[in-house]
């Protein structure tokens, strides 16, 4: 009996030390999280969105969305959380918000449907994902936006990885990864991200000769003189990574059938391609619309020049003439 005893105990010291040894494993890898937000807003409440998210001190607080979901005008369309994402497994959730429907036929599931892969190297945080948001607008439109692609993110602190706007709302998406260790030990130099940005104004024959004056160094004014000026068509921001092409896109169309056959696309391919000093940004634009023969195409391959607004004129486009862009890089918007 007492033999017996002795090896319940041994078992029990022996579990007690595997549990021991698997807690202290939990804690030295740090468990993660991640959350995402997607909202919606009319332009004139971005501003102060982008102030309580981009705040050095707010920003590294995951529970500041809260505090952004309450501010005026600010709608929110899904929220998802994960427990550590970042394993190199793939996962998809899905927020619906409805469906579409014509003679009781569905023709559109409606909502925010979201697919992340990701793990860490010495660079950091790489992420693939693929986002798709379906929204009802009237009672036979819709609305889609899009964006895929690889970029290496900061960790412990809010992210903008998506942005549609136009001229009356805009739509964001913001990303949390918590994590202990944050330091990069040895970036790798192909894993190096930037930020792109892209607005489409309609500018007037004679703004765009003043335009053409601008220089590195009064680019930010030039735009703010703009803004006041030209009407804004699209505007779009999203993360890309040297090597991979990332994708935006902005669908809106009626639904007159279960193939959508009347629609308008905006799309943006871009591609940082070279090394170091040689990297160039490959950009490709295309606008499709109804009964129009051939889309209107922008492309063009351009060394940038990180933090510079540029001007480039867009002929073959009716709702607009003029297209700019900058690239930030990612680790610079810590």
């Amino acid at each position: 009996m007492k033999s017996i005893l002795a090896m319940v105990q041994r078992c029990f010291i022996r579990l007690g030390w595997v549990f021991l040894f698997a807690s202290f494993s939990a804690l030295s890898r740090g468990e993660e999280s991640w959350q995402m937000v997607v909202c919606q807003m009319p332009v004139k409440d971005e501003p102060a969105v982008r102030a309580v998210l981009s705040d050095p001190e707010k920003a590294g607080k995951p529970d500041t969305i809260d505090e952004v979901l309450k501010l005026h005008g600010v709608k929110k369309l899904a929220q998802f959380t994960e427990n550590d994402p970042w394993q190199n497994r793939r996962f998809n959730l899905k927020k619906p918000i409805g469906f579409q429907k014509e003679s009781g036929e569905t023709l559109l599931d409606l909502g925010v449907e979201i697919e992340r892969q990701g793990s860490h190297d010495d660079s950091g945080l790489v992420v693939d994902s693929n986002t798709d948001v379906r929204l009802q607008l009237g009672r036979k439109e819709y609305r889609c936006f899009h964006r895929s692609g690889m970029a290496c993110l900061p960790t412990s602190r809010w992210v903008e990885t998506g942005f549609w706007g136009d001229a009356e709302s805009v739509t964001m998406m913001w990303e949390y990864s918590a994590e202990e260790k944050k330091s990069v030990v040895n970036p790798n130099p192909s894993h190096r991200s930037w930020q792109i940005e892209i607005r489409l104004y309609q500018v007037k024959p004679e703004d765009m000769e003043v335009l053409k004056k601008s220089t590195p160094e009064t680019s930010e004014k030039a735009l703010q003189w703009l803004s006041g000026r030209a009407t804004l068509w699209k505007e779009c921001r999203f993360p890309a990574m040297q090597g991979n092409k990332s994708v935006w896109m902005d669908e809106h169309g009626e639904l007159l059938s279960p193939v959508n056959k009347d629609k308008s696309r905006f799309s943006v391919e871009a591609e940082f391609r070279g090394k170091g000093d040689s990297t160039h940004l490959w950009l490709d634009l295309i606008s499709q619309r109804p009964r129009r023969s051939s889309p209107g195409r922008f492309h063009m391959s351009i060394v940038p020049k990180p933090g510079v607004w540029e001007f480039s004129s867009w002929s073959n486009v009716p709702e607009a003439n003029l297209v700019v862009y900058r690239i930030l890089e990612i680790n610079s918007l810590k």
